[in-house]
């Protein structure tokens, strides 16, 4: 029975975001060390394909990635991107409910159940983004996450935070929305595996080993 074996890999630590594209921020110096390391924790896997969301971060770490895999393609796609990929019901009500205007701050209309999602609403430009989000991570879903066909393919993934939570959510078939109860550390590793008839496991998840004590950071 063949499978598809997926190593998730999130983004090494960006610098802060300058503005000066829409490619966002490269790695600060710790986030190529910690790249470094998990190219040499993942040095011995039997890799087909390299895939990299197109932002620049990933793309760096799948480059220094790529250095212990040379003949491996890489494939980046906008469809790795960071996004929010799902959110609650009730959050979803409050959105489309809520009073707006700069005279309504969210912290100070938002009710407790909402105030943990506050951190993520904050960054959304419009409604539309958000939507765009929900299908993005559906679309990366179906994309990558499907059987092998005729013999086992090992899959490297690089993208970011919120959408490899929002994968492992997916793999064990729990509501995509618990994706920000998951955390995950900067070049951390992620395992999914994809059976023959579909079925998804989640593997491992937030795998740091690799990294020192000081190597280990969220952003």
């Amino acid at each position: 029975m063949t499978r598809r074996f997926l190593t998730l890999v999130r983004h090494g630590q960006l610098e802060a975001d300058n503005g000066a594209d829409s490619l966002g921020p490269k790695l600060t110096e710790l986030g190529w060390r910690q790249a470094l390391q998990a190219s040499r924790r993942l040095a011995t896997l039997a890799v087909d394909v390299i895939h990299t969301s197109s932002l620049r971060r990933a793309m760096e770490t799948a480059q220094i990635l790529a250095v212990e895999h040379p003949n491996i393609p890489i494939r980046p796609s906008p469809l790795l991107w960071e996004c929010v990929p799902a959110l609650p019901e009730n959050v979803l009500r409050w959105l489309k409910d809520r009073p707006t205007g700069p005279e309504q701050p969210l912290e100070e209309t938002a009710p407790l159940e909402i105030q943990p999602w506050l951190g993520v609403l904050s960054g959304l430009e419009d409604d539309t983004n958000l939507e765009a989000g929900f299908q993005q991570a559906q679309a990366a879903w179906q994309k990558y996450f499907i059987p092998a066909r005729g013999k086992d393919r090992h899959d490297i993934l690089v993208c970011h935070g919120n959408i490899i939570r929002y994968f492992a959510a997916r793999a064990m078939q729990a509501p995509p929305e618990i994706w920000i109860n998951l955390e995950i550390f900067n070049c951390s590793i992620c395992e999914i595996i994809i059976e023959a008839n579909g079925r998804s496991m989640l593997t491992s998840f937030n795998d740091n080993g690799h990294l020192q004590p000081g190597q280990k950071t969220q952003f």
